[in-house]
């Protein structure tokens, strides 16, 4: 044990007379703590400027009519984005959205489809249709930004989910109260019967 502890103190001599190694070994117990502690940092709270982040919007929507009302729920979408600072919403079309995204400008991209109205407002009909969204990802920008974005398109799709039905229940009751005033109205036939 003696040999060992005479090796180890010979060696912490020798690196602290030679400037040299002194320099390369405190850079190799310096540098990992560094870059260990800027990944931490970076990565502690990912979301807190997520108002930063580019995002593409492109509303395609060209509306649709439910009960005689013209809804168009890509244009109710991007009004409230524009009241929505939780990310960097970039309106635009298609094509420019597509290219900055392949670019690397924008970290996704969102676009409300030519018939997404269309599709909503198959829930008041007897075929109901899912409505979808389309999400483009630059994956190769950042590994959490994906899944960032990902979270601004779910809470995307859940507003528009919660807007939507909404409208659709108030056309539902509006439907329900002229039929209840139809049978106000027939009640003594129906008395009668």
């Amino acid at each position: 044990m003696k040999k060992v502890w005479k090796i180890y103190t010979t060696d912490i001599k020798s690196i602290f007379s030679n400037w040299v190694a002194a320099i390369l070994l405190g850079g190799l117990i310096i540098l990992p703590s560094l870059y260990a502690w800027l990944n931490i940092a970076a990565s502690w709270d990912p979301y807190a400027q997520t108002d930063q982040i580019p995002v593409g919007i492109v509303n395609e929507d060209t509306g649709a009519t439910i009960q005689n009302k013209a809804i168009n729920a890509g244009e109710e979408l991007v009004k409230t984005l524009h009241t929505n600072h939780e990310m960097d919403w970039q309106f635009t079309n298609r094509k420019k959205a597509m290219e900055h995204v392949r670019n690397g400008d924008y970290f996704a991209v969102i676009i409300f489809p030519e018939n997404f109205s269309k599709e909503l407002a198959t829930v008041v009909s007897g075929n109901p249709k899912k409505a979808e969204m389309e999400y483009y990802v630059n994956e190769k920008i950042n590994s959490i930004a994906p899944k960032i974005t990902g979270k601004g398109a779910s809470v995307l799709a859940e507003e528009m989910s919660s807007k939507f039905i909404g409208s659709v229940n108030g056309t539902i009751f509006d439907i329900f109260n002229r039929i209840g005033i139809e049978m106000q109205n027939n009640l003594p036939d129906i008395e009668k019967l």
